[in-house]
């Protein structure tokens, strides 16, 4: 699987090889360039941010990273900023004294001395209350701080690499993140593309994911169908690659026979509103709509099937499927079906 437009990203051949074994996979070029910018600062002590919709590999990307740096012996420590309420705040990346609080029976280390020599990864930088921020940009000054407690500052060697999923610029345009915050945290920043974007990556990815649903379960490995590319192909996967790995997974365990196929199960989450391109789930539509959208590509990719399996030999596929050869045929002008291009030379 091959993407053309990838020759021009100069050292490809030795940058994909670096990264497989971090389970950086993909050879678009969008994603080739973010393998060669990570090559790029992986030793430095910059901190990065790294930017992308939810589910395109932020949190994978930030362990890259770390280990592929000279702190790759060093703990990777991860935070999700959206998690910590503020009271808590200080406490959990400063530590506590014991005593500090009613609550404080015993002496805690907290999370950015525990990334002591190694990464800090501040997941959903932008979750952050302003009081959140004001905590975090007086650590960044010169990384010290002083546990809750106690008087004494501590100094860290910690490395900060933040993830967002909104655009941080537009969010300090309207006053809700600090300028001086996102120039300290975006010292080196990317912004990881989309699935959609990433062309023959989905497929590579799907395959990859076959695999790994194998050796999880404990299942044979067993090829996709035709059809199950068809919409890895052309669906617009809002969820990114966490999407296509539920999706295979989903697919994997839900079906039986030599090629793993699409059970209704496994097609409720993917569906795409055709004509206008738009991503659309249907549990978002009334019950009678969302029904008639499942039976609907159900149908379809029932039909593709079954005339794959015949070569597109229509009367031999309605008998399959317990048609009639002039019902079928309607089903077929019915989801634009064109029995043709299945038919060999």
């Amino acid at each position: 699987m091959t993407d053309s437009s990838r020759k021009d990203v100069p050292g490809d051949a030795s940058v994909i090889r670096d990264f497989i074994r971090l389970k950086l996979l993909g050879q678009s070029s969008g994603f080739l360039r973010i393998l060669v910018i990570l090559e790029q600062v992986a030793d430095t002590d910059a901190p990065v941010l790294i930017c992308g919709e939810t589910g395109t590999g932020k949190e994978l990307t930030a362990r890259a990273v770390h280990y592929s740096s000279a702190r790759r012996e060093k703990p990777f420590i991860p935070v999700n900023c959206g998690a910590i309420p503020d009271n808590l705040l200080e406490s959990e990346l400063f530590g506590h004294a014991e005593g500090a609080f009613t609550d404080a029976k015993h002496s805690r280390t907290g999370l950015i001395a525990e990334a002591d020599g190694g990464t800090l990864f501040l997941d959903e930088i932008e979750a952050l209350t302003p009081k959140g921020q004001v905590v975090l940009l007086r650590f960044l000054e010169d990384l010290s701080f002083r546990p809750v407690g106690q008087a004494r500052l501590k100094q860290v060697n910690t490395r900060i690499v933040s993830a967002v999923n909104a655009d941080l610029r537009m969010e300090a345009e309207a006053g809700r993140f600090r300028w001086d915050l996102l120039y300290r945290l975006a010292v080196i920043s990317f912004t990881l593309p989309p699935l959609r974007e990433r062309g023959d990556d989905k497929r590579l990815l799907a395959e990859h994911f076959l695999k790994e649903c194998a050796g999880t379960y404990d299942r044979p490995l067993r090829p996709l169908e035709d059809d199950v590319y068809d919409l890895i192909d052309t669906y617009d996967w809002p969820g990114n690659i966490r999407e296509l790995r539920n999706f295979i997974h989903s697919a994997v365990l839900m079906s039986s026979g030599p090629k793993v196929d699409l059970p209704a199960s496994a097609i409720v989450g993917p569906l795409k509103e055709r004509g206008n391109g738009k991503t659309t789930h249907p549990m978002d539509a009334p019950l009678s709509q969302a029904k008639a959208k499942v039976n609907a590509d159900f149908e379809r990719a029932y039909i593709l099937r079954t005339l794959r399996k015949t070569s597109g030999n229509i009367s031999h596929a309605a008998k399959a499927s317990g048609k009639d050869r002039r019902s079928f045929g309607r089903l077929m002008k019915k989801h634009g079906i064109d029995a043709r291009a299945m038919r060999g030379p």
